[in-house]
């Protein structure tokens, strides 16, 4: 660099420096308070090899930084490509829609399933703009959605819509049409979903809700004295009906929802009808619709078939039934607080005394 930037007044050598642009503009003007070149010249390079440096270090950054956006836009222009040979040119809300009606149409989900979904998204391309481009979703669109449809939409429907809305973007992403920050841009918060407490069914309604209907009257009679889930009587065969301790019992195998085994004493107002078991397999479809049927009941409007569950809990409890025997014949887990429930001993005979109870 020889004598750059180095200048000499009078005896002393100075060093004098313009910064450039890149690092504020601005001049350095300094003593380097000696008369031998070699000196200034080493006091000059000590000023001078950071600001060198910082120069060398703003070219690399931009070097990568055109590096990155020549990148940027390769990928973009790649994904255009992808986007066009998947879904042509147009990559509206409306076609994409479409596209993805067309796929579920073709999967292995259910006829009913599909047609739900199917609903859904049409709603969802009704209130949201049928025109816009799928990566110009933002989270004030979902906001919008969520606004528009909370108005006539109970939460646990709300939460449905927007887990079909999300899977149908999470497919967009997959398949390339849409970028990933559209999916994470559309996540908001959804009202919780508010349960009511289940009504157990009245005393004088039990008859007329276990015969709704003429062909269902052996399910809601179990569930009616053992407290049984819908699932765990639909699954039942002729092996389940058991005999422990010399006691006729129903076996609940570990497919129920706490996932453990357990067994039900059989009530004494159950055993002549336990014969026809098998008829559970000819009518296990319909029970679709029981919730419909039973709420046409004059007082049973909000009662459901999980009602039985109430109903033998509640008619054990008012009988004197002890909780952790309720609990056992139930399938109920004790939480670590029911310290007393954790440490009962529940005898079979005491279970069949208590159903027995049952009304």
């Amino acid at each position: 660099m020889k004598e750059k930037y180095i200048y000499k007044r009078g005896n002393c050598y100075y060093f004098h420096f313009k910064i450039p642009p890149a690092l504020g503009k601005g001049r350095i003007f300094k003593s380097l308070h000696t008369s031998d070149m070699k000196k200034a010249k080493n006091i000059r390079d000590t000023y001078l090899s950071p600001i060198l440096s910082q120069l060398s270090a703003i070219d690399i950054l931009e070097k990568i930084s055109e590096l990155i956006s020549k990148s940027r836009n390769e990928a973009d222009a790649g994904m255009n490509a992808i986007r066009k040979g998947t879904f042509g040119i147009d990559s509206s809300l409306k076609a994409c829609a479409g596209r993805y009606i067309e796929f579920i149409g073709n999967s292995t989900i259910r006829k009913s399933t599909c047609r739900e979904y199917v609903y859904i998204i049409n709603k969802i391309v009704s209130i949201l703009d049928s025109k816009k481009n799928v990566n110009s979703m933002s989270k004030s669109d979902a906001i919008t959605l969520r606004d528009k449809l909370i108005d006539n939409t109970s939460s646990s429907r709300l939460s449905s819509y927007f887990i079909v809305f999300r899977m149908f973007l999470k497919w967009l992403v997959e398949e390339g049409v849409a970028n990933q920050y559209v999916l994470d841009n559309t996540r908001i918060t959804i009202p919780t979903v508010k349960t009511e407490k289940t009504p157990v069914i009245p005393l004088e309604k039990v008859d007329e809700c276990m015969s709704c209907h003429p062909n269902w009257t052996l399910v809601p009679r179990i569930a009616r004295y053992t407290g049984m889930r819908l699932r765990e009587i639909l699954r039942l065969k002729k092996h389940n009906i058991v005999r422990h301790q010399d006691i006729l019992c129903i076996k609940v195998d570990e497919r129920s929802k706490t996932g453990e085994p357990r067994i039900i004493p059989v009530a004494d107002k159950l055993k002549d009808y336990l014969k026809d078991i098998t008829e559970i397999e000819k009518t296990k479809k319909q029970f679709d619709h029981f919730n419909t049927l039973v709420k046409k009941i004059p007082g049973c409007e909000k009662c459901k078939f999980h009602s039985w569950r109430v109903y033998a809990n509640t008619n054990m409890m008012e009988a004197g039934v002890d909780q952790a025997v309720r609990m056992k014949i139930l399938g109920h887990r004790a939480s670590k607080s029911d310290i007393h429930i954790g440490y009962t001993s529940v005898q079979i005979s005491q279970m069949k005394k208590a159903v027995d109870l049952i009304p």
